[in-house]
């Protein structure tokens, strides 16, 4: 537990303590969604200094909430929501208490503009390549572009966990707000493959981490992680801030923009069945997919176009072969002719 934890009272430690198990126990809860639910709400209960919850004012609630940027006050609030229901043992269809239910924060009407930035494009990609500092966070970004792993998943990549097998990578996600897996991409990514092969310091030794600190020991923290990516950014001139996140943003919506099926993307990702979620992360729109429908009836015709033309050219180029074989055939033929006395 985090140090907000240890200021609460008995009480309300032992309040959080239950609650935990007992969101464990919910179906479809994973343990690392749950710890961040119970550090938010120890955040919370530190705010109403170590009041009893049921106790709490409706005022007392906004000031918490007004802490915090509009999209997590969204979250905030489901949060809330469920421990109230625990808490006060109300049973679901019944109403909350009136000091919840009057909050309401809905999710703000997107800027689809704004909202599209979180993709990055190729040419952002080869730029951040680019400035990145040093081999190991080339291979970071590479990793982050092509997989759209989460940074939680990604440091916990140990040195045996990049296979290729001459046509797929395969990465090992260890630690996992869902579930550990593995993660596969067709292709070859450049920068990863050349840290894992060759730079890495504990190549071949088990249970090492992939991506180091400085001292080449410990493992690398998600802090170092998150600033080295705001600096390639800004090295690469690159006017908007750049999250790892959106690099998973960029990884479902290039998956669904090529086509693969919504259970392959899941699967990578690590969404459950049927997540809202890819909503969430899928910035393709409607027009996107007339345009790619557009594109591909394009690449079709081309691909054609092109076959039948280069088959033209071949014919054209070996016309002429092809005519003086049949005349060294008809000589040869000839030749036999005679030497068998066969008769024309």
């Amino acid at each position: 537990m985090d140090n907000t934890y240890k200021k609460l009272n008995d009480q309300n430690k032992k309040i959080l303590n239950d609650y935990e198990k007992h969101r464990l126990k919910v179906k479809d809860h994973k343990p690392q969604t749950v710890k961040i639910q119970i550090q938010q709400l120890s955040q919370y209960l530190s705010h109403l200094n170590n009041k009893d919850p049921k106790d709490v004012t409706r005022e007392e609630i906004l000031k918490f909430l007004n802490k915090y940027k509009h999209s997590t006050q969204v979250i905030l609030l489901i949060i809330l929501k469920p421990f109230y229901r625990w808490y006060l043992g109300i049973k679901n269809g019944n109403s909350l208490p009136d000091y919840i239910t009057e909050i309401e924060r809905k999710p703000e009407k997107i800027n689809e503009t704004e909202y599209r930035e979180r993709v990055i494009t190729e040419e952002e990609f080869d730029k951040l390549i680019e400035v990145a500092n040093g081999a190991m966070y080339r291979a970071i970004i590479d990793t982050f572009y092509h997989f759209g792993v989460r940074v939680s998943e990604l440091l916990s990549m140990n040195t045996t966990d990049v296979k290729y097998d001459g046509e797929i990578t395969t990465i090992v996600v260890r630690d996992s707000k869902s579930i550990p897996r593995d993660v596969d991409f067709r292709g070859r990514p450049e920068h990863l493959m050349k840290w894992f092969e060759t730079l890495q310091q504990h190549k071949g030794e088990k249970d090492k981490p992939l991506w180091t600190a400085k001292n080449n020991t410990t493992r690398l923290t998600r802090q170092v992680v998150w600033h080295n990516i705001k600096r390639c950014a800004k090295g690469a001139g690159i006017n908007r801030t750049i999250t790892d996140h959106d690099f998973r943003h960029t990884s479902v919506t290039n998956d669904r923009k090529n086509g693969v099926p919504t259970t392959h993307i899941e699967t990578k990702h690590g969404y459950r069945h049927g997540t809202p979620m890819m909503g969430r992360y899928d910035h393709n729109k409607s027009k996107d997919y007339q345009d790619w429908l557009r594109e591909k009836k394009e690449e079709t015709d081309v691909t054609y176009d092109t076959l039948k033309k280069q088959k033209e050219r071949l014919e054209q180029k070996h016309e002429k072969d092809i005519n003086d074989l049949k005349d060294q055939i008809e000589i040869l033929m000839g030749h036999y002719k005679e030497l068998t006395g066969e008769q024309s």
